[in-house]
């Protein structure tokens, strides 16, 4: 058709030189431009390179970075605790048993440790040694000194063994914080009995929170650790922006049953303390897999895709009309998807498939600006 016109075009100049490109040239041209018109105009644009990533959404929880629960070593009654949401630090005391009877015991151990080290230096062999070479005291005496000293230095030996077993046990009534946090729960009320079993508080570190999460096990291979991951939406606040987290180490398998995994996520940054107070229930997702450069081009160019990766998309054949391409596509992310065989970098292929587009269909090509020059990153 194009050689058609321009062959009348050229026996307008030729056969009527008087015309020129006047009247029957006029004619060819419009011609020309109204057959143009008629076709459909579609937008064509090229594979660009773009970063593709493979999200898995999770559902968790935040929890401090530290958390224990704290046992007496011994049976007794509760004398006192600290309130819940007290703020402790190491090595502080928590919660204290009745300690009449351990007291009591410490106090006698004690009382046996001073007599017995008053003997024995009251005794002392080098003393006792010296007033028998003066001959003041006899052989006899001398020896009964001597016995005496290795029996009391026995006794305060004794005695020290039984006070700090004494001593040992009144720590085991009182429970001191392993870690500074905070109190968040007290299990035990003033005068109530409890046993080594029974948890009596629960502490957790109040600076650094994390998130727990569960994946299914065909997970685990991909979950490893440094991968990157984004908070979405806590329970608390449904306008939150996207939050940057990281793995912080291998899932682990929890329930074989289930096949469940546990991952465990970090804060790249301190979060603030009243969004993410532990225990809050959050959303997000994690990249599993990740494509820096990959050749992509807009789902919206895809006339069919199968699941086995087998795709088609629209071209324009020399003559100016649609025709078929086929092409095998992989990763999708954020409306882009990678392109692994079937066109390159230079491909010319519609931007966005009419539902009347047909192989044959006569289209004039508009160049989608954007898809050419800009390279997207989602």
């Amino acid at each position: 058709m194009k050689t058609y016109r321009l062959v009348s075009i050229l026996l307008c100049t030729v056969v009527f030189p008087f015309y020129g490109f006047t009247e029957c040239g006029k004619q060819q041209l419009s011609a020309g431009v109204a057959e143009s018109e008629k076709r459909r105009p579609v937008k064509v644009t090229k594979p660009t390179r773009a970063v593709l990533s493979k999200k898995v959404a999770f559902l968790g929880f935040v929890e401090p970075k530290q958390m224990t629960t704290l046992h007496f070593l011994v049976p007794g009654k509760l004398q006192t605790c600290l309130p819940e949401g007290t703020t402790v630090k190491q090595g502080q005391t928590i919660c204290e048993l009745h300690r009449d009877i351990v007291k009591l015991e410490v106090m006698r151990a004690e009382t046996a440790v001073k007599t017995a080290q008053r003997i024995r230096e009251t005794n002392l062999p080098e003393k006792q040694k010296t007033l028998f070479d003066a001959g003041i005291i006899g052989q006899s005496e001398f020896e009964q000194v001597r016995m005496q000293t290795e029996t009391a230095g026995a006794h305060f030996e004794d005695a020290q063994s039984i006070l700090q077993l004494a001593l040992q046990k009144e720590k085991e009534h009182t429970l001191r914080a392993p870690f500074s946090g905070v109190l968040a729960k007290i299990s035990g009320k003033k005068g109530q009995p409890v046993a080594p079993e029974f948890p009596v508080a629960l502490l957790q570190s109040s600076e650094i929170v994390q998130i727990k999460t569960e994946l299914h096990a065909s997970f685990a291979a991909k979950i490893k650790k440094g991968l990157r991951a984004s908070l979405n939406a806590v329970s608390s606040n449904s306008q939150i922006i996207p939050v940057p987290l990281v793995v912080t180490g291998k899932a682990s398998l929890i329930n074989p049953t289930l096949q469940t995994l546990e991952v465990t996520l970090a804060f790249q940054e301190p979060p603030g303390k009243e969004l993410f107070p532990p225990g809050i229930v959050v959303k997000g997702e994690i990249e599993v897999e990740v494509l820096e450069q990959a050749l992509t081009i807009s789902e919206n160019a895809l006339e069919s895709w199968q699941s086995n990766g087998q795709a088609t998309a629209f071209s324009v054949d020399e003559q100016g009309n649609l025709k078929i391409v086929a092409i095998r596509v992989g990763m999708a992310s954020n409306g882009r998807v990678e392109i692994k065989e079937g066109l390159d970098e230079n491909s010319i292929i519609v931007s966005e498939i009419g539902p009347d587009f047909f192989e044959g269909l006569p289209v004039r090509t508009i160049s989608s600006h954007l898809d050419l020059t800009e390279k997207e990153k989602p």
